[in-house]
């Protein structure tokens, strides 16, 4: 799991790191990486705040098709109804 952030080209927080919650299959995998990244982007715009540095928006990039696919349309699948919740409130914009 990794990731990159950048403002004006300088990277201001990454991280790579093995996922510390054990995955049964690539998608789930990516999907709780790009939910992290996630994550960590929400904190960043809360500490821009904080200086009063306005940022309309942030772009997290995800390599895996079926990971964006899953966070575009996460109801019920069979494959990935063990997927724990906490990860899904992120992506319906809660």
């Amino acid at each position: 799991m990794g990731y990159v952030f950048t403002v004006a080209k300088c990277a201001i927080s990454w991280k790579a790191e093995l996922q510390d919650t054990v995955s049964l299959s690539t998608t789930e995998a990516d999907y709780m990486a790009t939910i992290e990244a996630l994550k960590e982007a929400l904190w960043l715009r809360g500490l821009d705040e904080k200086f009063s540095i306005i940022q309309d928006s942030v772009q997290v990039h995800c390599d895996s098709q079926s990971a964006i696919h899953l966070a575009k349309d996460h109801i019920y699948h069979k494959r990935t109804k063990h997927i724990d919740v906490k990860y899904h409130k992120y992506v319906s914009g809660s």
